[in-house]
Formats: structure tokens, C-alpha cells, sequence
């Protein structure tokens, strides 16, 4: 067992395919057990609160045609199964283990479809990260049935696979996040980008942060030349300082700052109405202009 899991914790770290991760992890556990079949899930939530399994790996029980073709269409995003009324829809809403030893008897049967292999032996293991329920194994078919000593011996397996169901949760989430942030950014330069007006940030210590089109255009750059440059390296050493020192005016006002200024733009100067002012992060801090 502890070479499993370590097998297993090398994978993932690794940041090997999850879901070879997982069909390793059921097959030890398949292993570990002398089970015939089984599962392992992620326990996800309806609109309405009602818990759902979706499988990160399940043996392939396919048994006709349409079965066939269901698993083959789904495996790679993982099955769901949102009927409660079963026997490991009793974990989901217990957050207990459930042994059924002799499942055709048990008060909470869902039944198997016709032509599914025999169901003789069940036992449906809650996976907890920390307090929350993330997921559950299912396990079948174990010559003798299954008992509370073996969920006992089988607490670090259980523990392990919590932890990889918990940091792929964390994974897919973060880059969902960065995907969002990702999108944001470029909805926010397009909407820069179709300004006449010239848009820039830059950071505490002057560097350019961004820069619309029309700024890049005045200054006949590109927008790489310019992201990372401060106003020395984009203008005379006269003109740079005294942009700096409207910056600083900003910085120190913490509030906005309006007024005129001449650039040397287009071969030729400019005089420009410029506003600035200060942005802050969510601690009230300024972190750029």
C-alpha cells in the first residue's frame, strides 16, 4: 500500500495525465481488495444543492453496443450519476461508508440495468479533504463481501485519493481563473485598443504596463517597444522628467490630476489635456498609475 501511494503521489507531483493517475489508483485499489469493479469520483452540486458523481476513473463494464459507445463518448470527461436512490448515491448523501454485502436485499438498491455484470458485494468509500466530502470510491464484488476492518487498513489509500481529487480540484480551479483573468485582459485591450484617446499605465517606478493602439501610434512604436520602457527611454530627458513629475503629483494626491502637457509626437509638438490618477489594490494600496 505505501508503495502505491507513493507511486501514485510521484505521478500526480510529476503532473502526469490525472487520469492515468486515477486509473492507477483504482486499480491498486481494485488490487488491494480482490474487488472485481469499480470508481472513483469527484462530487460535484446540482443548482439546487443535490450532490453528483462525475468519475475520474471506472472500470469498463460495457456490455453491449450502446453501452459501449456511451463509455467511449464520455470516459475522457468523466461519467455522471445523479441518481441518489442507489447505494453509493447513500454515500454522497450520508457522507458515510456504505457496506452491502448482500445488495439484491439492501432497503437502498438502485438496481443494475440488464445485461450489467453481477452486483454481489458493494462498498462505497467517502473521500474527505479536511471537512468536505470531495469525492467517493466504489468498490465491487469482493469474494466474502467487504467489512469495517478493511476500510480501516484501507484509510491511507482513502486519505491519498482525497488529497489528488482535492489538488485536482485546486488545479482545474486555478486555471479556470487564469483563463478568466486571461480573458479579461484581452476584452479590457480591445476596448483600450478602439479609443481615440492615448491609454497607458505604469508601475510605482515608471515602467509601462500597457498601452493602447492609439498610444503606440502616436509614439510610431509598436506596443512591445513600449511595455516595460519608462518616459527616459521614450522622450527627451527635459520632457521625461516633467512627466515624471506629474506622475508623482498623482501618486502623492492620491486622487486625480488634470492638466495640460506638449509632446513631441508625429515629428512635431502636441499639446494634450491629460489625466491621471493613482490605482489601488484591494488593500487600499497604490500600485500603479
Amino acid at each position: 500500500m505505501l508503495d502505491t501511494i507513493s507511486r501514485v503521489q510521484s505521478r500526480f507531483i510529476a503532473a502526469a495525465d490525472p487520469v492515468h493517475v486515477f486509473n492507477d489508483l483504482l486499480g491498486d485499489f481494485l488490487t488491494l481488495t480482490n474487488s472485481e469493479y469499480g470508481f472513483i469520483g469527484e462530487i460535484f452540486y446540482t443548482g439546487d444543492n443535490q450532490p453528483y458523481l462525475q468519475t475520474h476513473a471506472i472500470t469498463n463494464l460495457a456490455w453491449n453496443d450502446e453501452t459501449r459507445a456511451f463509455y467511449d463518448a464520455n470516459i475522457a470527461t468523466g461519467l455522471k450519476f445523479y441518481n441518489l436512490n442507489t447505494l453509493f448515491g447513500r454515500v454522497m448523501v450520508t457522507g458515510e461508508p456504505m457496506i452491502a454485502n448482500h445488495p439484491v436485499n439492501h432497503p437502498h438498491r438502485g438496481g443494475i440495468p440488464e445485461g450489467h455484470p453481477p452486483l454481489n458485494t458493494f462498498l462505497g468509500l467517502p473521500l474527505y479533504s479536511g471537512d468536505t466530502l470531495a469525492g467517493m470510491a466504489g468498490l465491487a464484488n469482493r469474494p466474502g463481501g467487504y467489512d469495517e476492518k478493511l476500510i480501516a487498513h484501507l484509510q491511507p489509500m482513502t486519505n491519498t485519493c482525497a488529497n489528488l481529487i482535492q489538488a485536482h480540484r485546486n488545479n482545474r480551479q486555478r486555471h479556470d481563473a487564469e483563463e478568466s483573468l486571461r480573458t479579461s485582459q484581452q476584452q479590457l485591450q480591445t476596448v483600450l485598443d478602439n479609443l481615440t484617446s492615448v491609454v497607458y499605465v505604469k508601475n510605482l517606478q515608471g515602467h509601462t504596463l500597457l498601452v493602447n493602439n492609439e498610444g503606440a501610434r502616436r509614439l510610431g512604436l509598436d506596443r512591445p517597444s513600449i511595455i516595460g520602457k519608462t518616459d527616459y527611454d521614450l522622450f527627451p530627458k527635459e520632457i521625461a522628467g516633467a512627466l515624471r513629475a506629474r506622475d508623482k503629483a498623482a501618486l502623492d494626491a492620491k486622487a486625480v490630476v488634470s492638466g495640460e502637457e506638449t509632446l513631441p509626437l508625429d515629428g512635431k509638438l502636441h499639446t494634450f489635456l491629460s489625466t491621471r490618477f493613482p490605482l489601488f489594490d484591494a488593500s487600499g494600496n497604490i500600485y500603479a498609475l
